[in-house]
């Protein structure tokens, strides 16, 4: 299938890829550091999004999942973080994930808040949840409603306070400035500037003001109800951390005027803009807990205002229902069972986001037939991954450890990876019964699912079916169970269908005797290896000392050039099948202009924001050797790590695109990692008036993993010579995702030098250099004192220019404190001793 230019028309969804169904990896239990270190993980796995936990503080301390919130606008602080980090942390693991193409979706609380209200002793006077009132003088009950409540818009869920949205108690409820009007008891702080947008910056259309991302504190608090705040924060969210969406936690608990009045309106058009500069509406989906459809449905706005839905919880209770019988349920129940049957086009993938389980809901007894089922059905799915950072420990749920292989597996991946390459296009049932189920995704991907447990007789189940393949057609069997001599100990089960005369194929599904009752045939897409020269080196795969929830599995090669190619060589994995590779396409991290065409060659499709090669062209469909090459300019991707796709199509007379989906990260190392130090200056000025000093130090970028702090060496050192003298008593400690510290002591008066160096996870290293560091503490008499007596005096002159022939260094004789001891001292020298 030859790709060319393309313009899509309409981009519905955008914060998810167009042209096809994303995959939403669930990731919970985790860190954000520890969510970021893994995103090539995330990445080759195939995943699209990433849904996440509510990342404010939560009402029940730092060990809390987050749902029972206190504060939402704070993501934590280096010296009071919470249970994933801080909001320095968040925002680099958000960047990370962008870089990679990987959109972030996080919990979004708007229901409640968390377990304390106006009876909580003290808590009331004490400020309450930051911008809320748990009680008022007009009403003791404050923004919430009041305890007690049976109905499904007022009732405390789990025991946490409830939002009154539909209340109007007007205040300034985050006040920098003390007033009249502001929320009884709030705290007041200039820092609340932070959660306001900034009205001296013009409106948009619409009427918004933006947040001032340059100067955050040039917000402007105003005066607003509960349901402003909750506004608010979603807006902040947006557009200041820069997440893509929202899963919409106990949506069913709020009214859907809500939703249909004010949360479409201030996301509208707030994505990431599309490659083509036009804008987008971030996506959303509910959490409806309720098996009516029309329940769910009524929380679902597809209308291109509004882009919500719902986590699919009829066809959940349906797969229970199925999945849990011990192999005596019936896949009829299943089919009607989904909300994409609400607006009367069933397993279209219009509506629904499907989940076989989450941090809330467990899994049916068989989740791998269940994940099977979403994974090759339409729509989107979605996978959950609890890391376990944190323990063992009932709530959150578990989850599929195999999410992101490693020791844990590769059956969740190797269906993720079918579900990106073939599972696209119209849904066809071709066999149900009670125990299986053959479906097809148009002339594309052929499934079958057995829940039959039975070991009488066979060991699978065969079924004659209709196709819309042509001919002819040889299906590859691709879940690898054709091959897993657990699954078919009889070797029944084949590798290869060939398609009949009138389109028929004979299929044998496994029973589900080993968990693993599905096969799923696809016509083969083509083989090959994807590579860069020239590379350095690489960064390893964790081993094994690392702990399982951190441990990296991707290898990273090492690009140090300023330009490399990227190297595609396919081949013919099925020689019987005259149908190779007609095309590839390549994308670098969230796509751009690498191949000097002028433009993003695809706009459009399942190779949106892809590229053609044109360095080297030459497919095999047609008699080419399925070469392709690309020569990229290094120095327009970004230090660290980057992350290449390459989509090699199989040639399709008729048919949706197939193809291989080859996925490589890996690490640009042009520059060395780059720092500045913040404190103290080196501006001249006496920064240092004690003995000992904070050295604090900022990462330009996310490379450096770690920081030294090397005082008191001549400029004339090397950095290679400074670099050698890093250690474990001079590494400075991480207090933040992008800030170091060290506590610099016996600091003595006078001009000092400071030397940092950054470290990258490569190996390489940096090193920057500061001087014109001034102390004056009282310990010596500063520049100019050389032999330490408290005084600069007729006595500093022998050792000063005993200092200066010899070409030692001593930063009592750096006179000028340049970093050299060297003749422009001399002038200094004299100037500092006539005027003692």
């Amino acid at each position: 299938m030859v790709l060319r230019k393309l313009t899509a028309s309409v981009l519905i969804a955008m914060c998810l890829p167009a042209g096809g169904a994303a995959v939403i990896l669930q990731y919970f239990e985790a860190r954000w550091e520890t969510i970021e270190r893994r995103m090539p993980d995330v990445f080759t796995s195939g995943y699209s999004a990433l849904w996440l936990p509510p990342p404010g503080r939560a009402d029940t301390g730092g060990f809390s999942v987050g749902y029972d919130v206190f504060d939402r606008f704070n993501l934590g602080t280096p010296l009071n973080p919470t249970l994933y980090g801080t909001e320095q942390s968040f925002r680099s693991m958000v960047e990370a994930a962008h870089t990679a193409d990987v959109s972030v979706f996080v919990d979004l609380i708007l229901n409640h808040n968390g377990f304390r209200d106006h009876t909580t002793p003290g808590f009331a006077a004490s400020g309450g949840y930051p911008g809320f009132a748990v009680s008022l003088p007009e009403d003791s009950f404050g923004d919430f409603h009041p305890p007690g409540s049976s109905d499904v818009l007022s009732m405390r869920l789990a025991g946490l306070i409830d939002i009154a949205q539909e209340k109007n108690h007007v205040y300034v409820r985050q006040p920098a400035t003390a007033g009249a009007n502001n929320l009884p008891n709030a705290q007041v702080s200039n820092n609340n500037r932070r959660w306001y947008p900034d009205l001296n910056l013009p409106a948009d259309s619409r009427g918004y003001h933006p947040f001032n991302l340059a100067d955050p504190l040039a917000g402007d608090p105003i005066a607003e109800n509960a349901t402003g705040v909750l506004l608010r924060y979603t807006r902040w969210l947006l557009e200041v951390q820069k997440i893509d969406g929202f899963r919409i936690d106990a949506a069913k608990h709020m009214p859907t005027w809500y939703f249909d009045v004010f949360h479409d309106d201030v996301v509208y058009q707030r994505g990431r803009p599309a490659l083509d500069g036009s804008p987008t509406t971030p996506f959303s989906f509910g959490e409806v807990f309720d098996g009516n459809m029309a329940t769910v449905a009524s929380y679902i706005r597809k209308d291109g205002f509004g882009n919500r839905d719902a986590l699919d919880f009829p066809l959940y209770f349906a797969m229970h229902d199925q999945l849990n019988a011990n192999g005596f349920g019936n896949w009829t129940t299943i089919l009607n069972q989904t909300i994409d049957a609400s607006d009367g086009s069933a397993f279209d993938g219009s509506r629904g986001v499907s989940f076989v389980s989450s941090h809330d809901n467990g899994p049916p007894a068989d989740d791998n037939l269940a994940y099977t089922f979403i994974l090759t059905k339409t729509g989107y799915p979605l996978v959950y991954h609890n890391a376990g950072e944190f323990g063992s420990r009932p709530f959150p749920q578990s989850g599929r450890g195999d999410a992101l292989g490693g020791q844990f597996g590769e059956q969740i991946r190797r269906l993720v990876r079918l579900h990106n390459e073939y599972a696209r296009d119209g849904w066809y049932i071709r066999s149900n019964d009670e125990d299986v189920i053959v479906y097809e995704r148009d002339n594309v991907l052929l499934v079958g699912l057995s829940d039959n447990q039975s070991t009488a007789g066979t060991t699978y189940d065969q079924r004659v079916v209709a196709t819309n393949f042509d001919p002819g057609t040889r299906l590859h069997e691709l879940t690898g169970n054709a091959d897993d001599p657990v699954v078919d100990p009889g070797n029944n089960i084949s590798n290869v269908l060939v398609v009949d005369g009138n389109k028929f194929v004979t299929i044998r599904v496994p029973r589900n005797i080993a968990r693993k009752g599905y096969v799923a045939y696809g016509p083969v897409k083509p083989g090959g290896a994807l590579s860069l020269s020239p590379v350095s080196g690489s960064i390893p795969p964790d081993d094994t000392g690392v702990p399982a929830h951190r441990r990296r599995i991707a290898e990273l090669p090492i690009v140090t050039a300023d330009a490399f190619t990227i190297q595609l060589q396919t081949t013919d994995p099925d020689p019987l099948d005259p149908h190779d590779d007609d095309n590839a396409v390549f994308k670098l991290n969230a796509g751009g202009d690498f191949n000097g065409s002028g433009g993003i060659d695809i706009l459009g499709g399942v190779a949106y924001g892809f590229e053609q090669f044109v360095t080297t062209r030459s497919p095999r469909h047609g008699g080419g050797s399925g070469l392709y090459q690309q020569v990229i300019d290094a120095t327009l991707l970004p230090e660290g790590v980057n992350y290449l796709r390459v989509l090699a199509f199989r040639h399709r007379n008729n048919g949706g695109p197939i193809f291989n989906d080859f996925r490589l990260p890996f690490y640009v190392d042009r520059e060395p990692p780059a720092v500045w130090m913040t404190a103290p200056t080196n501006s001249l000025n006496p920064d240092i008036s004690q003995r000992f000093f904070r050295v604090r130090a900022t990462r330009a970028d996310r490379t450096t993993v770690r920081c030294h702090a090397i005082f008191d060496q001549p400029f004339t050192r090397t950095d290679a010579e400074i670099i050698a003298m890093c250690n474990a008593g001079n590494q400075m400690t991480r207090t933040d995702t992008d800030n170091f510290e060290f506590i610099w002591t016996l600091i003595d008066s006078g001009y000092h030098t400071a030397f940092i160096v950054a470290f990258e996870e490569s190996g390489s290293a940096g090193v920057t250099r500061y001087n014109h560091i001034l102390a004056m503490n009282g310990f010596g008499g500063g520049p100019g004192d050389v032999n330490n007596d408290g005084v600069v005096n007729n006595f500093d002159i022998d050792p000063f220019v005993q200092t200066l022939l010899s070409g030692e260094w001593n930063f009592r004789a750096d006179v000028n404190g340049d970093g050299y001891v060297n003749n422009f001292d001399i002038d200094a020298f004299v100037a500092v001793l006539l005027g003692s």
